[in-house]
């Protein structure tokens, strides 16, 4: 490989040995040929440009005699050369430092390599060497430079890598020019270091640099952004908000792990631990530690501290959903969930407890995504086996400190001891121990090896039996477990002992009742206990005190999944006992799912959302049991609210494998269509639309169509209007995100008919939106406010909240694009009202952004910036990034009406950028309209022009962003100085909509 450096030297290295080329007209060629790689460039041409006070035939004999010494260092494969051109060959293996500055992407990215080295780049090109096309390159080479750190020292402060923009930009500095885009990127980056004093150190730096080198001030873009970070300086002193986690309160208290827990602390405080794996046995305490520790440092992580309970999760699949929802991050259409996932987190610092991962060792490559595409997310996760990750750093943890001697002294100071006492006297509080008790709590403490689970078994029998009867119990388990079961770790062994001393002394109906709770998984209800399992409220109390089960919140209890484990193997010995409590089980919560229909799309959405969510776990196999049992009608009671559950958690492809199940369990059972009536088909016709309508959300186009295709077959067939409706519904959401607005209101308009038919207000109102939506994207103003008018009104008369909160933000945007200003303040300010009462977040967004485009037109700006930050907060914390270019262009608007054109770039960018990658075309749009002005004050008329003329020609183009462009163009035709210009403008019509964003995007203004 030939490696050449221009910048800061000249210097050749081939395969990592310095090459020497000893005449200086020989640097000069390979350097020009190294510049202009590709082009084959004539032989006068050079000879006159590197000699040009030579005569022809003079500087033609140099440039043969300088190309042999060339081919001579380096070697032919290099040069390509005939008697009329010579050229650098591109197709062989080189690396040119100059190519490094032009490489766009690099640089807009943020590249580790481009910052490792932004000092080599930074170099004068040729130092030296005063020929004139050398001094022509050098200048076009600094124009360029400076433009990519620029770009760069924008996409650091984005990401607020503060440190990593104090360096670029510092060594901009020390080039000997004086960069204000330099120093004002400095002076953000030590205020985002809440380091107040630096940023008025810069400035002054700033200040006496340009009156020493240019004698000028520094530039109102400056001077008005020192201002503005000083008047933050209080904001950095405020205390930090309440920091966003998920994390339950303990119901007992935390004990010892003082050495852990320093230890956990202090790795993952280390840089460079991003996943610490914290291992051991079952019951040794793993869990309650990761809490422990995940409290101690939630003001640690700016982005949150999350629990993601594993133990009951049946695949691997549902892991990028199950962090979703723990995250509290809702996907939206067309992008694998998982990279939408990752997508979610990579800017994000966070601390993520994964527990209880070893079921599911062979998914756990997911966490290295994670950590590979997120630098700020550390994992902290608990496995009874190494999860074998590259980058795994591991702790293993053992029982707690007991006493090792049968005489004690400092009994109390021991942690199993204390653990054990303090449990005991949860049951019995005045309980202080003899001295015999107290050998005989040694002794069990050091018969089940201080393991934390065992302890907590053996103290919950303190009031019923003595200790020593206690001890002597496990002594007995433990030396029959250790004759026949040899191949069980000893740990374990002294674990079932505890286990079967409790299970032993449990009466019959205890033990029949603990057996049947084994069919739950992720907790359960004491509705459901007694329902399921016929389990008393005394029976549960019981169970309880002998630590048996937990509570995991008020009303709902939880098994250890290793007591589960062991129990579960008590269960199997009776398995018809166990088939009829599966039933059961499935039964109940397919009738658990049914009661919650009609609350699903009423006032009470948000409520049975959260119930059902908090028995997914429990859901899901009884899904599957009934599946494999072909339980057509109980399985038909639960398909409503599984597709208002999925969708609204943004669980597409869980819900299409769920239908697709259904699907061929109901094909399964059923005889031919022929054959069969109204009631036979109609759970398999709602199952089809709900299969499509995932489908669709998954973007796999041709699937829905066929299963659209099959509902209305069935439909039609057997006169089922709703399922028809339905349907049409979903085809006309299809029409709709595909830009055909005509068709779209058609079927919006054949399925609103039949639901009126039917005399379903919910699904009236809910067409009435999408209709509402429809007329906007037309331009039909008038008509869309008649839509969402009696949307509102339907919706107040269904109860929905949300869908109350909804139509009024429909109303508030509707208002305010007819000038209506008031009339759009109170309805988003009585959305947001109801937004906030429900805890309807989406609904809280949507309004504020109403809120601030508001205060945006009554230039508002204060006002309108807040409005929109709470907007944006908002839904990055949702992970709704389909919203979020909306709310960066409202923003770029707000700053460029406030002449912060960096500012204003910097947003509408951001949203060019993300509408581009979630393929969002009429927010690709938006986002060029803004950028249009900010070419044109560049200098950039002609590249303005050009933009806009694309965008008037778009069909997805939204009314309001036509209106615009369309005035823009006219202003700017109309400032060029004649018509001839005009004509130069080169027409983008062969381009597509993403190539024009990419051309955008890596576009180099003039300024």
């Amino acid at each position: 490989m030939l490696e050449i450096r221009l910048l800061g030297s000249f210097e050749v290295r081939r395969d990592g040995e310095t090459v020497e080329i000893p005449s200086r007209p020989s640097q000069s060629l390979l350097a020009h040929l190294a510049l202009n790689t590709g082009v084959r460039l004539r032989r006068e041409k050079l000879a006159g440009l590197l000699w040009p006070d030579s005569d022809e035939t003079k500087a033609r004999r140099q440039l043969r005699q300088a190309l042999w010494r060339l081919r001579k260092s380096i070697g032919d494969e290099y040069i390509l050369a005939d008697k009329i051109t010579i050229g650098f060959n591109p197709d062989t293996n080189y690396i040119l430092d100059v190519d490094v500055i032009k490489d766009d992407a690099a640089w807009s990215r943020a590249k580790d390599e481009v910052i490792m080295n932004i000092a080599d780049y930074a170099g004068e090109l040729l130092p030296g060497f005063y020929d004139d096309w050398v001094i022509f390159e050098r200048e076009r080479l600094r124009a360029v430079f400076e433009l990519q750190m620029q770009l760069l020292l924008n996409r650091l402060l984005e990401d607020q890598r503060w440190a990593d923009a104090l360096r670029c930009g510092e060594c901009w500095i020390a080039r000997g020019e004086v960069p204000e885009p330099a120093y004002r990127a400095v002076m953000i980056a030590h205020h985002g270091l809440k380091d107040a004093s630096r940023v008025s150190e810069v400035y002054q730096r700033c200040t006496d640099a340009l009156r020493d080198e240019l004698g000028v001030d520094p530039s109102a873009e400056t001077r008005l952004l020192f201002e503005r970070l000083l008047k933050e300086d209080k904001a950095l002193e405020t205390p930090p908000s309440t920091p966003r986690h998920n994390l339950r309160h303990p119901l007992t208290s935390f004990i010892g792990r003082e050495d852990e827990l320093n230890q956990i602390r202090e790795r993952l405080g280390d840089p460079s631990c991003h996943l610490l794996s914290l291992n051991g046995p079952g019951g040794i305490g793993k869990t309650r530690l990761a809490l422990q520790v995940a409290h101690e440092l939630l003001h640690d992580f700016t982005h949150g501290v999350f629990f993601v309970p594993l133990a009951h999760l049946s695949s691997g699949e549902l892991l990028p959903s199950t962090i979703a929802d723990e995250i509290g991050f809702s996907f939206y259409d067309g992008e694998e969930l998982r990279t939408q996932l990752l997508n979610s987190l990579q800017e994000k610092e966070m601390l993520l407890v994964m527990d209880n991962l070893e079921h599911l060792l062979e998914e756990v490559i997911f966490l290295s995504e994670i950590l590979d595409a997120s630098p700020g997310i550390k994992i902290l996760a608990t496995s009874r086996e190494r999860l074998n990750l590259s980058g795994e750093w591991n702790i293993e943890i053992s029982g707690l400190p007991y006493p090792k001697r049968a005489k004690i002294e400092k009994f109390e100071e021991y942690d199993a001891v204390q653990l054990f006492l303090n449990r005991a006297r949860m049951i019995s509080p005045s309980y202080v121990p003899s001295e015999e008790e107290r050998r005989s709590i040694a002794r069990i403490c050091q018969l089940v090896e201080g393991t934390p689970l065992a302890i907590e078994l053996s103290s919950a029998w303190i009031q019923s039996l003595t200790c020593e009867e206690i001890a002597e119990a496990i002594k007995e388990n433990l030396d029959f477990l250790t004759s026949s079961l040899r191949d069980v770790p000893e740990r374990q062994r002294s674990l079932r002992a505890s286990f079967n001393h409790s299970w032993d002394l449990l009466s019959d109906e205890e033990r029949e009742i603990l057996q049947k709770l084994v069919v739950f998984r992720g907790g359960f209800s004491r509705e459901a206990a007694k329902t399921i399992a016929g389990a008393s409220l005394s029976t549960l109390s019981s169970l309880l005190d002998k630590s048996l089960l937990r509570m995991a919140d008020r009303d709902r209890y939880e098994i250890h999944p290793l007591l589960l484990q062991f129990i579960d193997e008590e269960f199997r010995k009776s398995p018809e006992e166990r088939q009829l409590i599966q039933g059961l089980h499935s039964r109940y919560f397919s009738e658990f799912l049914h009661e919650r229909t009609g609350r699903m799309r009423g006032a009470r959405q948000d409520d049975a959302l959260i119930q059902v969510g908090t028995e997914i776990e429990n859901i899901r196999p009884a899904l599957q049991w009934l599946v494999r049992q072909e339980a057509v009608e109980e399985l038909g009671k639960a398909l409503d609210v599984l597709r208002v559950l999925y969708d609204v958690r943004g669980w597409y492809q869980e819900g299409e494998q769920t239908f697709s199940k259904v699907i061929e369990c109901f094909e399964g059972t059923l005889p031919p269509l022929d054959n069969c009536d109204a009631d036979d088909v109609k759970f398999l016709g709602r199952a089809f639309a709900s299969h499509a309508w995932f489908c669709h959300r998954l973007g796999h186009r041709e699937m829905a169509t066929a299963s659209l295709q099959r509902s209305l077959q069935i439909a039609h067939k057997f006169r089922l209007k709703d399922i028809e409706a339905d349907s049409v519904d979903t085809q006309a959401i299809i029409a709709l995100r595909q830009g055909e607005y005509q068709r779209a209101e058609r079927l919006f308009q054949e399925s609103l008919a039949i639901w009126r038919d039917l005399g379903n207000i919910w699904w009236q109102a809910a067409e009435l939106s999408c209709l509402t939506h429809v007329a906007r994207s037309l331009g039909s103003l008038r008509e869309a406010k008649h839509f969402s008018e009696d949307a509102l009104t339907m919706f107040r008369e269904s109860g929905s909240q949300w869908g109350i909160a909804g139509a009024l933000n429909a109303r508030g945007t509707i208002a305010r694009e007819l000038g209506e200003y008031e009339r759009a303040e109170q309805c988003h300010q009585e959305a947001l009202e109801i937004s906030r009462e429900i805890g309807y977040k989406y609904g809280i967004a949507r309004a504020s952004l109403g809120l601030g485009q508001v205060a945006f037109q009554l230039e508002d700006f204060d006002q309108a910036v807040d409005h929109c930050q709470v907007s944006l907060v908002t839904f990055t914390e949702l992970g709704k990034r389909i919203e979020i270019p909306t709310v960066l262009t409202v923003l770029g608007n707000i700053h460029a009406n406030q002449g912060e054109f960096i500012e204003a770039k910097k947003r509408f960018r951001d949203a060019l950028e993300i509408a581009l990658d979630i393929k969002s075309s009429p927010e690709i749009l938006r986002a060029l309209v803004g950028l249009a002005p900010l070419l044109a004050r560049e200098g950039e008329e002609k590249k303005a022009i050009q933009v806009l003329k694309f965008v008037l020609i778009q069909p997805e183009i939204k009314p309001s962003d036509q209106v615009k462009a369309d005035r823009l163009h006219n202003e700017l035709v109309s400032e060029l100085p004649d018509e001839e210009i005009v004509a130069e403008v080169e027409s983008l019509e062969g381009m597509d909509l993403s190539e024009v964003a990419k051309m955008i995007l890596t576009h180099r203004s003039k300024k």
